[in-house]
């Protein structure tokens, strides 16, 4: 094991050099830094650069992997507005959206306190749900993003809950939860418990897109990062009826 940790760390590294230099070379090219470019060469311009972006996305999460499990992956939480970071992942994803005439929609508790967490990992974590999510819902469909505040007592009435929140506040947990619903095709039982296993993918048929996005390990990242803020995440589906993926973290970023 620790010789495939080791692999897969010199490999992923080694690869995302040249591989970020492709994607800048596409990048300029593209945005006409180099000289104007016809209507054909743009086409396998942009197809050559949505393979190279997921390619390094998949290097980006092969290596997420390899220093989260060898616990060397650095947290650098701050105050963090979990609305903003939402509103910025669906500007990213918009076009995918449009593209397939998915529609997006943004519920957003008001009273949401700022968040203490790593903004990096957790706008990670919301991106590849939305992106998931967009993927496997059909054109005309919709995906819906929410996030509210939510408390954990000790089980009691609501009255005495309500008085014991007044008089020990600090006993209290406060957390934010996020949750990303589709109306896609839903995933099948036997998978929804092993959806966040590393390698696990759905069957490329429920894709729109009909490929697979990646080797699975998306989720597996989101499920390391999450837990790492001492959060949790998990997914709720029905087959033909879509899915929900949702996850908390605490609003104090103390895991413990």
């Amino acid at each position: 094991d620790f010789m495939k940790s080791e692999f897969v760390s010199v490999a992923s590294h080694e690869i995302r050099t040249p591989l970020t230099s492709v994607k800048n070379a596409l990048d300029l090219v593209l945005a006409g830094k180099t000289g104007a470019i016809n209507r054909g060469q743009e086409k396998f311009l942009s197809l050559a650069k949505r393979n190279t972006d997921r390619l390094c996305t998949l290097v980006n999460h092969m290596f997420d992997i390899f220093q989260m499990e060898s616990g060397k992956m650095a947290l650098h939480p701050g105050q963090m507005d979990i609305a903003d970071c939402i509103g910025n992942v669906i500007d990213t994803f918009k076009p995918l959206a449009d593209e397939k005439s998915v529609s997006l929609e943004m519920l957003i508790d008001p009273g949401i306190p700022l968040t203490y967490a790593d903004r990096h990992r957790i706008n990670e974590v919301i991106g590849n749900l939305v992106g998931n999510a967009i993927r496997y819902t059909p054109e005309n469909g919709a995906v819906t993003i929410k996030a509210y505040q939510i408390k954990t007592m000790p089980d009691m009435a609501n009255e005495a809950a309500e008085a014991f929140d007044q008089r020990f506040p600090s006993m209290v947990s406060h957390f934010v939860e996020v949750t990303v619903t589709d109306n896609g095709s839903g995933i099948p039982d036997e998978l929804v418990d092993h959806i966040f296993d590393k390698f696990r993918q759905v069957e490329s048929s429920l894709s729109t897109e009909g490929n697979r996005a990646g080797m699975g390990l998306g989720l597996a990242v989101c499920k390391y990062a999450v837990e790492a803020h001492g959060g949790k995440i998990w997914c709720k589906s029905k087959k033909g009826e879509g899915s929900t993926f949702g996850f908390k973290l605490p609003i104090s970023g103390d895991p413990s």
